[in-house]
């Protein structure tokens, strides 16, 4: 079949207008709103089932988990909406909490399953929804303020500098997961399977381990350019370097069997999941999926002789 050069003109124009699109695709525009990670010192970026060291200043994605450097630094995360959350050492935290579509241009939702942060929202520029944070022993929304947290995977405790945050439990029963108001300069701290104790001032305790940069109002950090990919050289993970969040309590949870399953035709992934299936239980429909039945051809009884 023939075309006119004409049309076929316009055809041309066409793929080379897909092909910019598809190109254009992978790379944000200069102006698009994004969520930057600023790194003190290494931090290891899971990305998918991928695992990077990144120690230059990234854009960060939903489902992204950090880990920072245990001794080294920390790391900062900050939005165009004016959150900024800084990260301690060994401190373990993903972006999103796995109930719902993470924005990827603000920081909404993170989960963390350990160690210390610091949040600052600016009321006048930032979401004008509560931002959530969920600990193993607490779920917390923060209004635009200031907020101190420090979290293991059996407790939490939180300090309110200012503005207002609720905290609920979220191992307890519905009928016990009532929200607690924390305000201004107030303290609480919860191990899991115990109330909430609330205090006027933060512990002693609290105060001692308090990292040194935790104790001054946050700034965002300077910074050289911003990449917009992450590093070429990478990993694909091991089940040793995810095992805490595969094995966590933190709704997150639901969302790792679709993102890791594909690990399974690891061979020592899947030896490992079989051997914790136990602490895994949503993992075993993936190890196990059921055999498809297929139909039998029905089995008729002889009738019987009529008598004669």
């Amino acid at each position: 079949m023939h075309f006119s050069p004409r049309v076929r003109t316009l055809a041309v124009r066409i793929r080379r207008m897909g092909l910019i699109t598809c190109l254009c695709s992978l790379v944000p525009a200069a102006s698009e709103a994004r969520v930057v990670l600023l790194p003190e010192a290494p931090v290891k970026l899971v990305r998918n089932v991928s695992i990077f060291e990144v120690d230059a200043p990234i854009d960060v994605l939903p489902g992204d988990i950090l880990t920072t450097s245990s001794q080294k630094g920390g790391a900062q995360l900050k939005d165009d909406g004016g959150t900024l959350v800084e990260l301690g050492v060994a401190t373990h935290v993903a972006l999103g909490d796995g109930r719902a579509v993470s924005r990827g241009d603000a920081l909404t939702a993170l989960s963390l399953l350990s160690g210390w942060v610091k949040v600052a929202r600016v009321a006048a520029v930032s979401s004008r929804d509560p931002m959530r944070i969920d600990t193993p022993a607490l779920q917390l929304s923060l209004q635009p303020g200031s907020v101190v947290i420090d979290a293991t995977p059996a407790a939490t405790s939180v300090y309110v500098e200012t503005g207002a945050v609720e905290a609920s439990l979220p191992d307890m029963p519905e009928s016990r997961k009532a929200s607690h108001e924390l305000t201004a300069d107030q303290f609480a701290q919860r191990e899991l399977g115990r109330p909430l104790q609330q205090a006027g001032r933060p512990s002693s305790e609290f105060v001692g381990r308090l990292p040194v940069i935790f104790r001054d109002p946050l700034r965002p950090l300077q910074h050289g350019p911003i990449q917009n990919l992450a590093p070429a050289q990478g990993h694909q993970a091991t089940y040793s370097e995810i095992s805490e969040w595969l094995t966590s309590s933190l709704p997150l949870r639901t969302t790792f069997v679709p993102r890791f399953r594909s690990l399974l035709h690891v061979k020592s992934f899947r030896s490992l999941v079989e051997q914790h299936v136990s602490d895994l239980p949503e993992w075993r429909r993936v190890l196990y999926p059921k055999k498809s039945l297929v139909p039998r051809p029905a089995r008729y009884a002889r009738p019987e002789k009529e008598a004669s």
